[in-house]
């Protein structure tokens, strides 16, 4: 009779982690459990002239330790996914905030603001609706539940940067340096804001 359990520990543990790892993200972790059903019948048909067939200890903590395992692995490839998801979604918008802050702030320092306003309002125009679109397609590499975490990306956030910038740009009660100041702390809590209304609608659903 085979040692089922000390057969299974060594096919388990045998870089199998790396295995289930890929199987999972190829969808073909039904083939594992089907390949575990034919392991159970081949030793049932092998035992078929016994009036009554009882799985032995052995067989069962096997089909338990693989099941566990499947679990395990399942799980942890799902959170390693959410962190990935989580950390795109930080990054992607906290660069375009550190972008949109810089453009501020070059302008202010390098330009007559009065004068250039014309030129000043459609790059404004301009650098908000590419900041979204580059936020948006890294989004839409990203997909929670088969929906695509760009979804969550409201397309009303533009107007809302946009006056922001034209609004602490052209307010002549601040200097220079407090429009930088102003603006940053502004975006800053309104893009915490973004991130965690996306975050709250696909990872924490």
């Amino acid at each position: 009779m085979y040692n089922l359990t000390s057969y299974l520990s060594f096919f388990l543990f045998n870089d199998m982690e790396l295995f289930l790892d890929e199987a999972f993200k190829q969808g073909i972790v039904p083939a594992i459990v089907v390949a575990v059903y034919l392991i159970i019948t081949k030793i049932l048909d092998n035992h078929k002239e016994k009036t009554q067939i009882k799985l032995s200890e052995d067989l069962t903590k096997s089909i338990n330790l693989i099941s566990n395992f499947i679990v395990n692995i399942t799980k942890n490839i799902i959170e390693k996914d959410k962190d990935k998801c989580k950390n795109a979604i930080e990054d992607a918008i906290s660069g375009s905030e550190m972008r949109l802050i810089q453009f501020l702030s070059n302008t202010v320092v390098n330009n007559n603001i009065q004068k250039n306003k014309n030129n000043i309002m459609i790059n404004i125009h301009n650098i908000v609706n590419s900041e979204y679109y580059v936020v948006f397609s890294t989004l839409s590499m990203y997909s929670v539940n088969d929906i695509k975490v760009s979804e969550f990306f409201k397309k009303s956030w533009i107007e809302e940067v946009k006056q922001d910038m034209i609004t602490v740009l052209y307010d002549t009660s601040l200097s220079k340096e407090n429009k930088i100041v102003t603006f940053s702390n502004k975006i800053n809590i309104r893009f915490k804001s973004y991130i965690s209304y996306i975050i709250n609608n696909t990872l924490k659903r």
